[in-house]
């Protein structure tokens, strides 16, 4: 019996001397994020949830290490904080000198074990075991108040704790989203608020899968008829400049375990204005003439997705593909003089299939810089002209390109500021005679450029 007590205070000195040593340790020791977008979890692995994502720069408490994992503690605001863990590469802290004295603590039981303990020597006959027996019992509780450390130990027949209660916070972390309250039942946080927040309530309201972006430009449509057959020549050439505005809707339906590749689509659609007034001249060079015309460019382009980030918990950089369906359309505004339409700025229609890559890399030695670079095919075009006979029969596209570069500033995550260059390239080959601006056509091509400077405002959601 004396064997017995023994064991279990010594259990007991060893589990609490554990609590003391590991407070001092890292009770207050201070740490910065050093990544972007930084996953903290609800327990030291990769698969298991994740709680919310950091911003690079915020401040947390070291709280405990595991292996290369960090469980640290997190001020959302004055009146609520929460705990989780981290990947250790992604947190900026100095280890305590306590903390070498939590390794030696813990590997004492390993080098004597409780169970090395021997039979104790025969009992003097002056020791009465019987009065021993009561002081050997676990401590009571006190009244009304929760099991202290010590008593979930004798508690639990052995140095193991007992499972948390469903009102513990790490039973709370692990709850689904429809079991706990959301900030919905009212205004601010709710008084019994129990759980970490997830990305979906304090980063993003669906998680960073969605982005809007709206972009205002300066665009300049350049357009060159050439004559073919027998004498190939240039028949002119003009230049439109024009405003436009355009939105991108992007969103991400799946997602990799790991953050790392996901698939998702994207909406585009812009409309640019172009006025232009254009002097028409008789044959001794004298202008007769200068009509303005208001033309217009729409562009619509669906794609499919997908992306590779390469470590998404920390930096911004990735690179992915696309494929999709583009509609582009001129309408022209044409000049009339005397005696009706000259065909100057015919109306034009070309849709095409499209395949594209993009990446994003973060700039080296800058703060919050990212550079969006694109390159797009129109493979596969169908083309058709208003008045269909103005440049030729049989209008064809070659195959088309659409390079692009951007550079973004992001204040937050969530906003990203830009400003970057958009082009389209796409020459067209027409068979047989038509009639522009007074020359005849035969066998015509066209070569087309539509240019766009923009600035870009992008929000994630």
């Amino acid at each position: 019996m004396i064997a017995s007590l023994f064991k279990r205070l010594t259990l007991a000195s060893f589990f609490l001397s554990m609590l003391a040593v590991s407070g001092v340790a890292f009770g207050q020791t201070k740490g910065t994020v050093n990544g972007n977008n930084v996953a903290v979890r609800s327990d030291p692995n990769t698969k298991s949830e994740i709680l919310i994502t950091l911003e690079k720069g915020k401040a947390v408490t070291v709280i405990e290490q595991r292996g290369g994992w960090l469980r640290i503690k997190v001020a959302l605001d004055a009146a609520f904080t929460f705990d989780g863990w981290v990947s250790a590469k992604l947190i900026t802290w100095k280890k305590p000198a306590a903390a070498s004295v939590v390794a030696s603590k813990k590997a004492a039981p390993a080098k004597t074990p409780v169970a090395s303990v021997t039979t104790p020597a025969p009992v003097s006959p002056r020791i009465n075991p019987t009065p021993s027996v009561p002081s050997a019992s676990p401590p009571t509780a006190p009244a009304g108040g929760a099991p202290t450390p010590l008593d979930q130990f004798f508690e639990s027949s052995g140095s193991v704790p007992p499972p948390a209660t469903t009102n513990s916070p790490s039973a709370t972390a692990n709850k689904t989203f429809a079991q706990i309250p959301s900030d919905a039942e009212g205004p601010g946080r709710p008084a019994n608020f129990e759980r970490p927040p997830t990305r979906q309530d304090f980063l993003t309201p669906l998680g960073d899968r969605a982005s809007a972006a709206i972009r205002v430009g300066y665009l300049l449509y350049h357009y060159k008829l050439q004559n073919g057959g027998a004498t190939p020549s240039e028949l002119f050439a003009y230049n439109l400049p024009g405003f436009g505005v355009d939105v991108d809707l992007r969103y991400w339906f799946w997602n990799m375990p790991d953050e790392k590749f996901r698939i998702g689509g994207s909406l585009f659609y812009q409309h640019g204005f172009y006025r232009h007034t254009t002097n028409l001249q008789d044959s001794s060079g004298a202008t007769f003439q200068s009509p303005s015309t208001s033309s217009s460019t729409d562009n619509m382009w669906g794609k499919v997705l997908t992306e590779y980030r390469f470590n998404p918990q920390k930096s911004l950089n990735s690179v992915g593909l696309a494929a999709g369906f583009q509609y582009f359309k001129f309408s022209g505004d044409d000049v009339n003089n005397d005696t009706g339409p000259i065909n100057l700025y015919v109306s034009q229609k070309t849709m095409s299939v499209t395949t594209g890559v993009e990446g994003h890399i973060e700039i080296p030695r800058t703060k919050n810089l990212v550079a969006n670079l694109g390159f797009d095919l129109f493979i596969l075009n169908f083309v058709s002209e208003d008045p269909s006979d103005a440049t030729g029969t049989d209008p064809s596209a070659n195959i088309g390109y659409g390079p692009s570069v951007g550079l973004a500033w992001l204040p937050t995550y969530r906003h990203r500021i830009g400003a970057g260059y958009q082009l389209r390239l796409q020459k067209y080959e027409f068979t047989g005679a038509g009639t522009r601006v007074g020359n005849a056509v035969t066998d015509g091509s066209a070569d087309t450029a539509a240019h766009n400077f923009f600035l870009a405002y992008d929000y994630h959601f």
